[in-house]
């Protein structure tokens, strides 16, 4: 199946205009060797003082429970589609420095960068990863036994790219949308704010 690569405004590595949050997903599930790869790549994103706050639960359609877990604690619209996905994760974050307990700000952004160095890898693998903002965090929290001073950040469905006539017909539409973003004057300034960058 043909990439959705980005329409870019200035040159970008292959793998980051590859990177796409598709619904439609693939039965097969990804190789564990490429999945524990992805999570190589996770487990070298910066972070501050090097707290590495990110912890994964990595759930594989029909070995254990993890997967169902984190199933179950998806919001309706999300399990529409992702109950096709052969592969769910969690990401969960150290809200605290373990080195004194004082709170880390910074928590959410570094497990941020963990899972977009995640998905990078993966677009390498032609393995397609759909973070979600829309689960129940104390439902999750339950399942799994977070204790406090961890939070549960997002979940992300994983695979192949699959067909969207699996879809409705509104997640087909979506599906097949070109992909926008904002201009690159929206959101990078210079001296004052709002004042957009030159690109010279």
């Amino acid at each position: 199946m043909k990439h959705k690569d980005a329409q870019t405004q200035a040159p970008i590595d292959t793998q980051i205009r590859k990177r796409w949050s598709p619904r439609a997903f693939q039965a097969e599930a990804p190789p564990l060797d490429n999945l524990l790869t992805m999570l190589e790549a996770a487990r070298w994103a910066p972070s501050c003082f090097n707290e590495q706050p990110w912890r994964f639960f990595l759930g594989l359609k029909g070995l254990g429970d993890t997967y169902s877990k984190i199933f179950d604690s998806l919001i309706e619209f999300n399990q529409e589609w992702a109950k096709h996905a052969p592969v769910l994760l969690l990401a969960v974050a150290r809200t605290h420095f373990s080195a004194n307990d004082k709170p880390n700000d910074h928590h959410a952004y570094d497990t941020g960068a963990a899972m977009s160095l995640l998905s990078l890898q993966a677009a390498e693998f032609d393995i397609y990863v759909h973070q979600m903002a829309g689960f129940d965090r104390d439902k999750a929290r339950e399942k799994f036994a977070i204790p406090e001073g961890f939070l549960p950040l997002a979940a992300a469905a994983i695979g192949y790219r699959g067909d969207p006539q699996m879809l409705n017909e509104r997640q087909q539409r979506t599906e097949a949308e070109r992909r926008e973003r904002k201009d690159w004057t929206e959101t990078c300034f210079e001296g004052t704010w709002d004042n957009p960058l030159e690109r010279g």
